[in-house]
């Protein structure tokens, strides 16, 4: 089965594309929970995150600009989630407004 219009790069074969679908849900959400719990301020851990996904990029054959082509579509979201970062810290009020009962 082709799914060319989905995927051009489904039907490749590589170690990645040969694991079981079930894992790679089970290793990606571990991935994910693994980076959520990573402290913000460790910057080895990040670095380590970043090249294991660059091994498993070049595992999967998969072109690298077509990859972060794809990595684009969350870009906003991410951004969107930093954006309210500086407001969720503990930390001296830049701003304090006395609004009614509030």
């Amino acid at each position: 089965m082709s799914h060319g219009l989905v995927d051009r790069y489904s039907d490749l074969d590589s170690i990645i594309h040969r694991l079981d679908p079930r894992t790679k849900i089970v290793l990606t959400l571990a991935l994910v929970l693994a980076i959520v719990s990573t402290p913000p301020t460790s910057w080895p851990a990040f670095g380590l995150y970043a090249a294991l996904l660059a091994v498993l990029v070049g595992l999967s054959r998969l072109p690298v600009g077509y990859v972060l082509k794809r990595s684009l579509v969350a870009e906003p979201f991410v951004l969107l989630a930093a954006l309210f970062i500086p407001f969720v810290k503990p930390g001296q009020p830049v701003v304090s407004l006395d609004i009614w009962m509030w």
